[in-house]
């Protein structure tokens, strides 16, 4: 199975879940308007779970 994806805003070192349903889609693009000029990726779960926080806390 497929590791979750998530985006991750490496100035805040945050991060979101993306995916293909209207309130990710929704997250994802709030999400961008908030971190516009900040480096962002998108990258598996496990490589920023550990280092960074999920952003909707």
């Amino acid at each position: 199975m497929a590791e979750r994806m998530v985006k991750a805003c490496h100035k805040c070192r945050i991060y979101i879940s993306i995916g293909n349903t209207y309130e990710l889609m929704q997250k994802e693009q709030k999400f961008d308007r908030e971190h516009r000029g900040h480096p962002t990726q998108v990258v598996r779960i496990s490589e920023v779970q550990e280092y960074y926080k999920p952003a909707d806390e």
